[in-house]
């Protein structure tokens, strides 16, 4: 570089200012905390709401679930009014197949497997957006109980119930997508829905002649997040809303570990 016909000196250390230094008879000066992480991390998690609500509406065997729910919900309430219980079964339904789309091999595991933002934000938003895609069908139907003169305590125990259902159902089928694929998650999920209704009562008296079926089956019926667990929360049972939001957290975290293990090739894409 010239300056009036003069080559000037390249820069050295000595002249750049150094602020790393400790200055002479005293202590580090104090690192000031990074306040872009949360920012960032919102940003991400807005950014996986958004791609979960598109991916599930968008989503033909959701949008089947969706008409099938609405009609049974249109009928309910011709034939006598909308129940608690009807609430949850649609609820778990929409739970169910919108959770399989959410990790299923393609664009959706591809985008997680490429993102910058810690562990827990694409689980966490795409659970939320699948919870969103959810509600124009759940919001009427609660409401609806409401309407049809239901006590304020009862209506509260509706929604927790079936937001509590939904989100754990939702949970399952988004560890269950990036192994077993989409159309088998949220087949699987259709039909535990359904079944899942049957209290462990029931099951261990279908299974009494088959003793060695009985105590799995009854086993997995008590430990699983299914239907008789949303049915306990609308009689006000605390337990089985716990186990839900347990199995929510829970699924949020092998959600997570499922993502890295599809993505290092250890899991069947």
């Amino acid at each position: 570089m010239l300056r009036h016909g003069r080559v000037a000196a390249p820069r050295t250390d000595s002249h750049i200012q150094r602020t790393d230094r400790i200055p002479p008879g005293g202590d580090r000066p104090p690192v000031r905390p990074d306040h872009r992480f949360g920012s960032v991390a919102l940003a991400a998690l807005q950014a996986e709401v958004r791609f979960a609500w598109h991916a599930t509406v968008r989503g033909r065997a959701y949008r089947m679930v969706v008409l099938l729910a609405s009609l049974a919900l249109l009928t309910a309430m011709a034939d006598g009014g909308i129940s608690g219980t009807h609430v949850v079964l649609a609820a778990g339904l929409l739970g169910a197949v919108g959770g399989a789309i959410l990790l299923a091999p393609g664009p959706a595991l591809e985008a997680v497997r490429s993102t910058a933002a810690p562990w827990w934000v694409p689980p966490v938003g795409r659970l939320l957006g699948a919870a969103a895609a959810a509600l124009p069908v759940l919001l009427p139907a609660v409401a609806a109980t409401a309407v049809q003169g239901g006590a304020w305590s009862q209506v509260v125990l509706v929604a927790a119930a079936a937001l509590s259902f939904l989100l754990a159902s939702a949970a399952c089928g988004m560890v269950l997508g990036p192994f077993v694929g989409e159309s088998a998650a949220g087949a699987l999920g259709f039909v535990a829905v359904w079944l899942g209704g049957l209290p462990p009562s029931v099951v261990h008296d279908l299974l009494a002649g088959v003793p060695y079926l009985q105590r799995p089956a009854v086993l997995g019926w008590n430990t699983l997040p299914l239907a008789w667990r949303a049915r306990g929360v609308l009689a006000g049972t605390g337990r089985d809303l716990l186990v839900l939001c347990c199995w929510t957290g829970a699924c949020v975290v092998l959600a997570a570990w499922a993502v890295g293990r599809v993505g290092s090739g250890e899991g069947a894409p």
